[in-house]
Order: C-alpha cells, then structure tokens, then sequence
C-alpha cells in the first residue's frame, strides 16, 4: 500500500509511470508485483540489474536500455542498499534516502527506505 501511495505521489508531481526498483535481491520485486492494486504490477517493479546487480529473472523481463529517461523509484529494506554513491551517476537528478514506518494499527510492524531519481541515464 505505501509503495502505490510513492508511486502515485511521484506520478502525479511528473507526469509519468515511474519504474519501481527494489535493491534487494529478489524478494522485495516480487512482493511488490505480485500485491500491486492494479493488475500491472508484473510490469511496474524490476530489480537491482538496472544498475548491475543480480536480480534473477528481473535482468531478463527489464533491459536498462528501454528505461533511458525513466522516473524510478528505488527501495530498499536496508538504508544501503538504496545509499551507494554510484546511484547518482545513473540519474539527472537523485532525491534524498527516505525511511517509512509500517504500522498496523499504533504497532510499528517494519520499514523499508527509498529514494527517486529522475531521468535514469543508460551508459
């Protein structure tokens, strides 16, 4: 529900669909297509082998190249994941790490942390 709430939020401030990019090495990717409230999420989250890393089949179904230009927003269950320098270099501009509390209720149940860049730059 709170990545939805993130990708609405950055769709309406540009005006485009961002890409959803999860840093983890799988898991994170496939939660996230599999429960998006739309029936479009197999289409909407990709994983870390947009900037190199290993995320299974998620380098087979994304060719970085077809995203040139794209808005994404990148996640992460770990503040690093989503921190290293390197990001910058991918995007015309990067946003902030940012933290989000999950709660159920009053009860503090997880977080995860994200970031958005915009315009994603293929090397």
């Amino acid at each position: 529900r709170e990545a939805d709430r993130l990708e609405e939020m950055v769709e309406h401030q540009t005006g485009s669909e961002p890409l959803l990019v999860c840093m983890d090495r799988y898991f994170i990717s496939s939660e996230m297509a599999f429960y998006d409230d739309g029936d479009d999420g197999h289409m909407e989250a990709a994983g870390r082998s947009m900037f190199g890393g290993e995320s299974l089949m998620y380098g087979y179904w994304f060719d970085a190249a077809a995203q040139a230009n794209r808005n994404m927003i990148l996640f992460g269950l770990k503040r690093d994941q989503i921190s290293d320098a390197g990001l910058a270099a991918k995007f015309s501009t990067l946003g902030p790490v940012e933290e989000q509390i999950l709660k159920r209720g009053s009860e503090d149940i997880g977080r995860f942390y994200y970031r958005v860049g915009y315009n994603y730059i293929v090397n």
